[in-house]
């Protein structure tokens, strides 16, 4: 709870202090771009995401994630796109009468290579591949995985006439158990993704994070939908507010069930951040 307050402390700050984006081409652009995972820009996403009805206890979990988000141009045609996955949680009774937890759960860190966009008869296409890995860092048994796992991920999307349609898929294996008693890790995550954006830089989601534990021969399937909205900080500063539902349509046993909210900040730093800073 500490967290959420914080978090929406934040979101009242940023609202005070943001003015509405002018309908220019570059704000439209940068909306768009937000959809594709695969795209040029610099963006430091702070993600708040609450779970209740979690296991036969009906548990919770809010999680805040930050998730930057770093192209690295190696050439022309070619770039290192880095994103990044840091959570901090807190939960209770997510594992029957577990009590509470507090801490750092496991890092998530994916490397894609990504070709020069290129147009085609269905929109301008995106391309990515590479390796993802997740690090072990959770500071309690019940925050992760408790194993180093590594895999390879993929993206594909598809952008015209402010539509954005396309997917991600990832499959990982624990290589390096970090604690006893931990289960085999071999996950194929899938993550589907349908958006809209406006002239007005409103921008309307739907997506799931679906993943499958071959381990257990379950499914985890949460169905998210979302409305965002580009505004400028202070009118420099890129800055998109995104509020969202998330419905359980499957979920292991023990699980999340039902419904959940998220709120999501993202600062968007474009190739020309570093003007916008030196201009303040």
């Amino acid at each position: 709870m500490k967290i959420a307050v914080g978090v929406l402390s934040i979101y009242l700050f940023l609202f005070a202090n943001a003015a509405s984006a002018q309908n220019s081409a570059s704000d439209a652009e940068i909306a768009k771009d937000l959809s594709n995972p695969l795209s040029s820009l610099i963006t430091l996403p702070l993600l708040l995401e609450y779970t209740p009805n979690i296991g036969s206890a009906d548990g919770y979990n809010t999680t805040l994630n930050f998730q930057p988000v770093y192209p690295f141009e190696l050439n022309d045609k070619l770039t290192l796109t880095t994103r990044t996955i840091i959570p901090l949680s807190h939960q209770n009774n997510i594992a029957g009468q577990s009590g509470t937890q507090f801490g750092l759960g496991d890092i998530e860190q994916a490397f894609f290579l990504v070709p020069e966009a290129r147009e085609t008869q269905i929109g301008n296409l995106s391309l990515g591949a590479g390796l993802q890995v997740t690090w072990p860092t959770s500071s309690d048994r019940l925050l992760g995985q408790g194993t180093l796992a590594v895999g390879p991920t993929a993206a594909a999307i598809v952008q015209k006439k402010g539509w954005t349609i396309g997917g991600l898929a990832t499959q990982q294996w624990g290589v390096l158990d970090t604690r006893s008693n931990v289960p085999d890790l071999n996950t194929t995550f899938l993550e589907p993704f349908l958006a809209y954006t406006n002239s007005k830089q409103w921008t309307f989601a739907t997506f799931t994070e679906s993943e499958y534990d071959w381990t257990v021969d379950e499914w985890s399937v949460p169905i998210t939908a979302q409305v965002s909205k580009l505004l400028r900080v202070r009118g420099k500063l890129p800055l998109q507010i995104t509020s969202g539902v998330t419905y359980w349509a499957e979920s292991p046993q023990g699980g999340p069930d039902g419904f959940g909210v998220r709120l999501q900040a993202t600062v968007v730093l474009p190739k020309d951040w570093r003007k916008i800073a030196g201009s303040n």
